[in-house]
C-alpha cells in the first residue's frame, strides 16, 4: 500500500476510532448507452473524453472512507466494503482464488436487472472482475491487521432511468481502493 494512503489511514483511525475501512482512489460509473440519453432539462452531461461515455469521476485527491469488515470462516476470508450499508462490494478469498460481487439495493423499488429480458428486482448482485487484489499477508488470523489494495470492474447491468430513451441506463462500475481491516 502506498505510504500516502497509510498515513491517511492512521490519521483517520486516530480521529474516528474506526478499525476497518477502505479509501477509494478511483470510483467511476460508466454509462454504456449514453447515445440514448435524453436531456429533459438544460443540464450538462459530462462525457469522458477517452471513450465518449458519461462518467461520474471522483478526484483521486478526495478520500472516501468506507466501512470495511473482514471475517474468516474456516479457510475463507470474506471482505465486505460498505457493509452493512448499500451499495457494497464483497470479496471471498479461498486458496488463492477470489470471487467478488457488487450489490445494489432499493427498498421499495424493483428497478435493477442484469439482463434486459429478466424481471426487475430491488436487490442485485453484480459479478465483479477483480483485476488486482493485493494483501500485506496471506496468513489470515483473527486480530491480525491486513492492508491491501483492489482494482475491479463490474459486469454491465441495467437500472430504470427516466432520462434515457428506452427507460433504462446500462452501466458498470470501475474502481480501485486501498483497505485496512
Amino acid at each position: 500500500m502506498q505510504s500516502q494512503y497509510r498515513s491517511q489511514i492512521k490519521k483517520l483511525e486516530k480521529q474516528d476510532g474506526i478499525d476497518g475501512f477502505s479509501i477509494f482512489t478511483t470510483h467511476v460509473f460508466d454509462t454504456l448507452n449514453i447515445d440514448e440519453f435524453v436531456d429533459h432539462t438544460t443540464g450538462i452531461t459530462i462525457i469522458n473524453e477517452k471513450d465518449g461515455k458519461s462518467s461520474d469521476i471522483i478526484n483521486e485527491d478526495i478520500l472516501m472512507p468506507s466501512f470495511t469488515i473482514a471475517e474468516m470462516v474456516k479457510d475463507t476470508l470474506f471482505l465486505s466494503v460498505g457493509g452493512p450499508f448499500f451499495p457494497r462490494i464483497t470479496h471471498q478469498l479461498h486458496n488463492g482464488t477470489i470471487s467478488s460481487f457488487y450489490e445494489e439495493y432499493y427498498k421499495h423499488d424493483s428497478i435493477l436487472r442484469l439482463d434486459l429480458f429478466t424481471p426487475k428486482v430491488s436487490t442485485l448482485n453484480i459479478p465483479i472482475t477483480t483485476t488486482q487484489f493485493t494483501v500485506s499477508t496471506n496468513a489470515f488470523k483473527r486480530g491480525k491487521v491486513i492492508y491491501g489494495s483492489v482494482k475491479f470492474e463490474t459486469a454491465s447491468y441495467y437500472s430504470d432511468a427516466y432520462d434515457f430513451k428506452n427507460g433504462y441506463v446500462k452501466k458498470r462500475l470501475r474502481g480501485q481502493y486501498v483497505f485496512k481491516v
